[in-house]
C-alpha cells in the first residue's frame, strides 16, 4: 500500500514513457532499456494484481494500455517487453471494469500489430530469437559477423523466448 500512497505506478508509468522517447521507441536496441521496461511492466502488473485501484488510475487518466499497445506495434520488439507487456495487458483485461471500458479499444489497437502468431514459429520467430541473443551471459556480437540461426522452432532452448511466445497465447 505504501507504494500505492506514493503513487509510484504513476511514476514508473512515467518512466517508461520517458524511455521510449528517449530511445526514440526502439528500446529493444539496448539490452538495459528492454530490461528496464519490462521490470516496470512486471512492478506495475505486481500492484495491479494487488491493488485493483491501481489498474483503473492505469487506464484512466494515465492510459498505460495505449503506452502497452504502443510497443506493441513497433516492427521488432525485444522478447523481454513482449512477454511483459502481453502479461500486463492480459492482467488489464481481465479486470471486468477495464474490459467493458477499454476492451475494445485495445483490442483494436491489437489488431493493427502484424499478427501475433507471426512470433510462433513464423516471419518474426527469427527477429524475435536475434534480440533475444542479447540477454544471454557473455554473448558478443562481432561486428560484421552473421548473426546465429533461430533454431527449428520445436528445437528451441530459449526460455526468454518461450516466455514470450507465452505470453501471446496468454493474450
Amino acid at each position: 500500500k505504501m507504494f500505492y500512497k506514493a503513487s509510484m505506478h504513476a511514476k514508473v508509468i512515467t518512466r517508461t514513457r520517458s524511455i521510449l522517447t528517449s530511445t526514440r521507441n526502439r528500446p529493444h536496441d539496448s539490452a538495459i532499456e528492454s530490461k528496464s521496461i519490462a521490470y516496470i511492466c512486471h512492478f506495475v502488473t505486481a500492484m495491479m494484481e494487488r491493488m485493483p485501484k491501481v489498474i483503473m488510475e492505469s487506464c484512466d487518466p494515465i492510459s498505460y494500455h495505449d503506452v502497452l499497445c504502443q510497443m506493441m506495434r513497433s516492427h521488432v520488439i525485444d522478447p523481454l517487453i513482449l512477454e511483459a507487456v502481453t502479461i500486463t495487458l492480459k492482467t488489464m483485461l481481465e479486470d471486468p471494469v477495464v474490459y467493458k471500458k477499454h476492451g475494445l479499444k485495445i483490442v483494436d489497437d491489437l489488431r493493427k500489430v502484424s499478427p501475433l502468431l507471426a512470433f510462433l514459429g513464423g516471419a518474426k520467430y527469427s527477429d524475435l530469437y536475434r534480440l533475444s541473443l542479447k540477454h544471454r551471459p557473455h554473448y558478443v556480437q562481432l561486428p560484421g559477423a552473421e548473426q546465429p540461426e533461430a533454431p527449428a522452432f520445436g528445437d528451441l532452448d530459449s526460455l526468454i523466448v518461450t516466455n514470450a511466445m507465452l505470453g501471446i497465447v496468454s493474450l
